[in-house]
């Protein structure tokens, strides 16, 4: 498993490459989520909130990538710090395990940072292509010990309706748009038909109910109700007045 072609200044150097790709890319795309941002709001404004719903999944889809970034940046941070050590082991050192599967995991889908593959090479001459092959998939990544966040940032799928209404309100709060979070609400999150007709009478009205959509910190204007909105998208804490109707199917939380 171990080669005598592996170079820890040759690494130490691609690894320099990739954080000056990183940076760059990290730039590119801040700029790209504050153009999304935008339109965003300005589709909010302007009542077109189809399109905003559809254009608010490339906000997150950004945000996503970039904190994919922020991971693999400490990672390669790591790996110029320990290359000597790594260089002079037969094996991968037990705490780099999760720097250096995480990295060949991300090699393969995050396209735009070709030093990346140059580092799965690296690691595929010092530690063999089973290796390579098995931190990189989704099946066996975790026995590499890859990082469960970075795993999530990089999936390719649609983001979850209570993201994508978080991030609006998010977007809302942040250029001082008024619009309709409860008609939102009701659109992006429907109720359960297994809720039964009470329940579905219920969703006309206005609940108080301290809800899991309820917990970002922050109130902004929406409808004329102050609401402080988040499900894992923008923020932590909790504030404002739930405007979420009870049965919109969010589940109750404890707490004040």
């Amino acid at each position: 498993m171990f080669s005598l072609g592996f170079s820890s200044s040759k690494t130490e150097t691609t690894c320099r490459l990739c954080l000056g790709r990183l940076k760059l890319q990290r730039e590119k795309r801040q700029k790209m989520v504050k153009q999304y941002r935008k339109e965003v709001a300005e589709l909010l404004r302007t009542g077109k909130q189809e399109y905003a719903r559809i254009r608010v999944e490339a906000v997150i889809r950004e945000n996503l990538l970039l904190r994919a970034y922020e991971i693999l940046e400490l990672y390669i941070e790591l790996l110029i710090v320990r290359g000597k050590l790594m260089s002079d082991s037969k094996e991968i050192p037990r705490d780099m395990i999760e720097a250096v599967s995480s990295l060949v995991y991300a090699s393969q889908r995050v396209g735009d940072i070709p030093e990346l593959s140059k580092l799965r090479a690296i690691f595929a001459s010092k530690y063999g292509k089973d290796f390579v092959i098995e931190a990189a998939a989704d099946g066996t990544a975790s026995r590499w010990q890859v990082n469960h966040n970075l795993m999530q940032c990089l999936l390719v799928e649609a983001p979850v309706p209570e993201d994508k209404l978080a991030m609006l309100s998010e977007v809302a709060q942040e250029h001082g748009v008024e619009w309709d979070l409860r008609a939102a609400a009701q659109v992006l999150l429907p109720p359960s038909p297994a809720l039964g007709p009470a329940a579905a009478a219920a969703a006309a009205g206005m609940g108080g109910t301290d809800c899991a959509a309820c917990h970002m910190g922050g109130g902004f204007i929406a409808g004329g109700v102050g609401v402080g909105v988040g499900v894992g998208v923008g923020g932590e804490g909790r504030g404002g007045t739930c405007v979420f109707p009870p049965a919109i199917g969010l589940p109750a939380m404890d707490g004040g």
